[in-house]
């Protein structure tokens, strides 16, 4: 019983650790001046593409992704922290819903 609260315990710290990741990657910005790509030919064009896809999609889906984790990590270990190792099943079963859920 002492592995799986002591695992639980961890499980609920990394998902605040996971949760803290998703926001710092919401503050990720292309750096200023950086060398655009050279296949094309307008340098402004390249970096305002580059721009659009970090800020606009890349960096969003990996924060959003991140807070899920953080979401299924921390439902997990709250909702089974007291359980003893006879509830295996149930955790993995629970952690598999949870996975469904933000799916």
């Amino acid at each position: 019983m002492a592995t799986l609260q002591v695992d639980l315990e961890v499980l609920g710290r990394l998902g605040a650790a996971v949760r803290e990741l998703a926001a710092v990657t919401a503050e990720l910005r292309p750096i200023p001046g950086a060398e655009p790509g050279r296949a094309l030919l307008s340098a402004a064009t390249a970096a305002a593409i580059e721009r659009d896809v970090l800020v606009g999609t890349l960096i969003p889906a990996v924060r959003a992704h991140l807070e899920q984790v953080a979401d299924v990590m921390g439902h997990v270990s709250r909702e089974f922290v007291a359980a003893d190792e006879s509830n295996a099943a149930a955790i993995l079963d629970e952690y598999r819903r949870s996975l469904d859920q933000r799916a």
